[in-house]
């Protein structure tokens, strides 16, 4: 390697939106949206685990559940629909803000555009309660139909997230190596974050293969949980051979996966290959499993959200083909607070598939069926493919996209 790759090699230069810029969603501002979002989990989450016997009498909530063979209404179906409803507002909510940013909107300047962004929060909260009413009159049918477009969006929405996580996990490997060279206890802040990442990950794997793979015919769940064995070997080997490599991001990304995978798991049904499918559902365990997904769950859309502002410009979003920053009057939107929106627009159909429990209800026994299996086999995609970009991440610049901008210095000569 060159001198001027010794040089060039160190210094990474991620993007991100200023808070000070007025055309971009800040910080306060992302939080302020991201709180709608937050409250209709909580009241989903609630209405799911802790409320849903309120709903089994609601006949115009049952119209099209499963029925069991005693014609007894499948468990929660009245709540889920309730909880596709509350989904279907927010996606409403911030389609419509997606669109006031948009070109459909270019006869105003972008400065009052920006301004509506900022402001009218009352205004808004109660246009989406009366959303939410309207949604109570259209049919189950139609929400049948939105939640297996939610389960294809919220694979979408998961795959956003590494992106996010991958790019917050180099910024953040990146600044802490930098103040390690003024303390090196900094340094050890960060051996520990990715040895307790792999740690957990490790466990995670373990646990795994104790619970879904308990008998040697379960060759499904045994070679899903290898593969992500094998990928991790694969990327944090990678990760310490090529220049812009960091263990950091490596360790979390194995961790991320590894939870999706176990998680993913836990939604099978065959009792052969799954000790929890019979785990006894006790109100004490109900409510523990609750309040964890609902910890968990919100600690990943607070993190989506409030990255989503930085990572669209890593994303080269609201850039011109120079890499400077677009003018909204010329180009008729506003990039920042579109990429934004767009994501609270996959994070409202997530939450639909968190509040139902990846179910998809009101289309009958069969249905119902039919979506457990594709919400399996969507998710572990999801593992697949966030572990191929994660590698193509890794090698892709210096193999098939040399001359791609990746936000850091490249030595071409490296291989």
């Amino acid at each position: 390697m060159s001198d001027a790759g010794d040089d060039l090699l160190p210094s990474r230069r991620f993007r991100s939106v200023s808070d000070d810029n007025e055309l971009s969603p800040g910080l306060i501002i992302r939080l302020k949206y991201a709180l709608y979002l937050f409250v209709c989990l909580l009241i989903s989450m609630m209405i799911k685990s802790l409320m849903s016997s309120l709903f089994e009498h609601v006949s115009f909530l049952e119209k099209g559940c499963a029925m069991t063979d005693n014609g007894v209404v499948q468990a929660a179906c009245g709540a889920e629909m309730l909880v596709y409803r509350i989904s279907f507002s927010l996606v409403l909510f911030f389609l419509v803000h997606w669109i006031s940013v948009s070109d459909l909107t270019c006869c105003l300047r972008s400065k009052d555009r920006a301004d509506l962004q900022k402001e009218f929060f009352t205004v808004k909260t109660v246009l989406l309660v009366l959303v939410f009413v309207v949604t109570l009159f259209i049919p189950n049918g139609f929400f049948t139909v939105y939640a297996y477009v939610c389960l294809i969006c919220s694979a979408l929405y998961l795959l956003m997230n590494v992106v996010f996580l991958v790019d917050f996990s180099y910024q953040w490997s990146d600044d802490w190596g930098e103040r390690a060279d003024q303390n090196s206890k900094w340094m050890w802040y960060l051996l520990a974050i990715a040895v307790g990442s792999l740690v957990l990950a490790i466990a995670a794997i373990v646990a795994s293969f104790v619970i879904y793979v308990p008998h040697s015919d379960c060759n499904y769940n045994a070679c899903a949980i290898t593969t992500v064995i094998v990928g991790a070997f694969v990327y944090l080997i990678l990760s310490i051979y090529v220049p812009h490599g960091s263990i950091v991001p490596s360790s979390i990304v194995f961790l991320y996966t590894s939870c999706i995978l176990f998680f993913t798991l836990r939604t099978t049904q065959n009792e052969h290959c799954n000790r929890m499918a019979n785990h006894p559902t006790s109100t004490t365990y109900a409510l523990l499993q609750g309040v964890v997904t609902m910890a968990l769950t919100c600690f990943t859309l607070l993190y989506s959200v409030v990255a989503a502002g930085g990572s669209g410009s890593s994303l080269n979003v609201g850039q011109n083909e120079n890499g400077d920053e677009e003018d909204a009057d010329e180009s008729g939107h506003l990039s920042h607070y579109m990429f934004f929106y767009g994501i609270m627009i996959f994070g409202s159909m997530y939450l639909a598939m968190l509040g139902s429990n990846w179910h998809v209800s009101g289309g009958g026994e069969n249905a119902l069926a039919k979506s457990v299996n594709l919400a399996f086999w969507v998710r572990l995609s999801t593992v697949w493919v966030a572990i191929f970009l994660y590698i193509w991440s890794l090698v892709a610049p210096y193999t098939c996209c040399k001359g791609r901008d990746f936000g850091f210095a490249v030595d071409d000569d490296w291989v």
